[in-house]
């Protein structure tokens, strides 16, 4: 079975970096290495384009008599690749999965130096993986990844899932539901409630939930570059034999071929043991690593889990990473099959000048949603090189030695942001929620629109605030949110218009609840005349939602009201219905730090 929604055991499972994070190398290699242009994250304004271009300059000590490039079959040029991802959005994948690769703290307590391997130019990678989300929770409609009080704890969070993205990881399309019915339309909904809450992001990769038929003829028509399965294929062609066999990487179809990587299942084997839960999971990674027919040859393994405990993924990953010998590279199904795609669509030429050549690599024929775009090349030539460099690209690193050039370049590119917000807060100022805002630069801007929450998720528009329009000068803006109340938390964000009709989010801002006081209470004249009401001083409870309740000599409810106080001390006149009959009545105040309540008299 694919997936299905599993409790965890110990542990249940790309906007990125334009490249992957370089990670100082743990051991100096004996060759000559460069890398440069290290770029910054892509941020909440990144957009999708394609096209661009790419110049590598290589120059040689001497004129050689030939020289060419050819385009290694994997990024880095490595010989074995494995994916591992996790399905149904486990939490673990963030708090036991991630630290294992990348280094920290696990929620175990347990401090993880990270795994890595080489780009073959002396700079070390951090292991990458990848986790299936689903959209909404069937049993109760919630949104399986928005905090609140429905959320499973088991689960990530949108912050948890956009980190992991920000880290080089991928996120993918595991359907909206985990049904059966409608897949295109699950597969759509999933799409636009992940665009909404990770920053624009488009997944290209689709689990197919069970083993549910339409999801991966739906996902290849939805433009999805590549789809994975336990074992439903929709009669398109499947890889690998659903047991631990490696795939040679030259078997697969074309990358623009419609096929589904069938996957391996680390899930624990009801009665299996820790021990040979190990020993099997060591297996595959000594078939994966194994010799080929040829030294050039490549091999890809794709694993997954919806639980694993975490000393068996933790041993099973130090062990694999000790056989590799940095014949390894840990990725995700996404960047494999967007570099056999970019390798396949990439315009190459080149020419031989005296000690230069030049090669220039055009991107204009690479799909729009190939998030990566990153190429290593391999300098044929007998001649000694003495100097690479890389133009057009977001950066780049070489070894002159093995004549190895790593070329990351990204169809994501930081449009700026027509307003540049540079402070955006929110705090409590009395019983108002005060909002200040302030920018660097301001082009073509409309409005600005004040929006408030009360779970972070679901927001509503409170007011709009004029921008500026266009000005190179720092602004100054702020709103008081005169309605706020006090005992609960509030969420805040700005939503700012373009004039043409663009809008872009600020960061959300969270303000505390405040602590209940004491509150005082007081009822004047009394006793009092039914038809002249109660007149009710209420002294303390500024900002604060309180309730009040008049209760005859039996506890009923006669009349009940909703006030909140906007001053220290405020009146209120409660009229009271023409029934009242006369008599003594209980006057209750519920909202405050401890009930309140006092002895009123009604005549006629």
């Amino acid at each position: 079975m694919t997936c299905c929604f599993l409790p965890l055991l110990t542990l249940a499972s790309q906007l990125v970096f334009l490249v992957h994070p370089v990670v100082p190398a743990q051991t100096s290699l004996q060759s000559v290495s460069h890398s440069v242009n290290t770029p910054q994250p892509a941020d909440s304004a990144a957009r999708f384009a394609s096209g661009g271009s790419v110049r590598v300059t290589i120059t040689f000590a001497a004129a050689p008599f030939s020289a060419t490039t050819r385009l290694a079959p994997t990024l880095y040029n490595k010989t074995r690749v494995l994916n591992f991802e996790e399905d149904d959005s486990p939490r673990a994948i963030f708090t036991e999965v991630f630290p294992l690769f990348h280094g920290g703290t696990a929620s175990n307590g347990q401090v993880l130096p990270g795994l890595r391997y080489t780009d073959g130019c002396g700079n070390a990678r951090a292991y990458v993986g990848a986790v299936a989300i689903n959209g909404r929770n069937t049993f109760n409609n919630s949104v399986w990844l928005d905090p609140g009080p429905e959320h499973d704890p088991s689960k990530l969070v949108w912050a948890e899932a956009q980190h992991l993205l920000n880290h080089g990881w991928d996120i993918e399309n595991h359907s909206y539901l985990h049904t059966a019915t409608k897949p295109a339309q699950q597969l759509a909904a999933l799409d636009r409630l992940i665009a909404n809450r990770l920053k624009e992001y488009k997944p290209a990769v689709h689990i197919v939930p069970t083993n549910f038929p339409g999801y991966p003829k739906a996902a290849f028509k939805a433009g999805y570059v590549a789809v994975s399965s336990a074992s439903q294929g929709d009669n398109l062609p499947m890889v690998n034999p659903h047991n631990n066999n490696r795939v040679l990487l030259s078997s697969l179809p074309s990358p623009t071929t419609p096929f589904v990587f069938r996957r391996y299942n680390a899930d624990v084997i009801s009665g299996e043991s820790s021990k040979a839960w190990l020993a099997r999971l060591k297996d595959l990674s000594d078939a994966l690593m194994a010799s080929g027919s040829s030294a050039s040859d490549v091999y890809v393994q794709r694993v997954f889990a919806h639980g694993i405990n975490f000393n068996v993924l933790r041993d099973w990953m130090n062990y694999t990473q000790s056989i590799a010998k940095d014949r390894l590279w840990v990725t995700t199904l996404r960047e494999l099959e967007e570099y056999r795609r970019v390798s396949k669509e990439v315009v190459k030429s080149e020419s031989l000048s005296g000690k230069t050549l030049t090669v220039d690599l055009n991107y204009s024929r690479v799909g729009a949603n190939i998030r990566f775009q990153n190429l290593t090349l391999l300098v044929d030539s007998p001649g000694a090189i003495t100097n690479i460099r890389v133009t057009g690209a977001d950066s780049s690193s070489y070894n002159a030695a093995t004549k190895q050039v790593n070329v990351f370049h990204s169809n994501v590119r930081n449009i700026p942001l027509p307003v540049q917000l540079t402070n955006f807060t929110a705090r409590r100022r009395g019983p108002n929620v005060q909002l200040n805002w302030s920018t660097a630069t301001e082009l073509n801007s409309n409005k600005f629109e004040v929006q408030r929450s009360f779970n972070g998720v679901d927001f509503e528009l409170l007011s709009t605030v004029a921008a500026a329009g266009t000005t190179s000068m720092p602004r100054t803006y702020a709103f008081s949110d005169a309605s706020a109340l006090a005992n609960t938390p509030l969420y805040y964000r700005l939503r700012q218009l373009d004039t043409d009709g663009a809008s872009h989010y600020s960061h959300v801002a969270l303000v505390t609840a405040t602590p209940p006081v004491d509150i005082q209470l007081w009822v004047a004249p009394n006793p009092t005349q039914v038809s002249d009401g109660l007149m009710v001083t209420v002294a303390g409870g500024a900002g604060q939602q309180l309730q009040v309740e008049l209760l005859d000599a039996q506890g009923r409810t006669v009349l009940s009201k909703a006030v909140q106080p906007s001053a220290a001390q405020q009146d209120f006149r409660l009229l009271l219905p023409e029934s009242v009959k006369t008599g003594v009545y209980v006057l209750r105040v519920a909202g405050a730090r401890k009930p309140l309540q006092a002895r009123v008299v009604l005549t006629r």
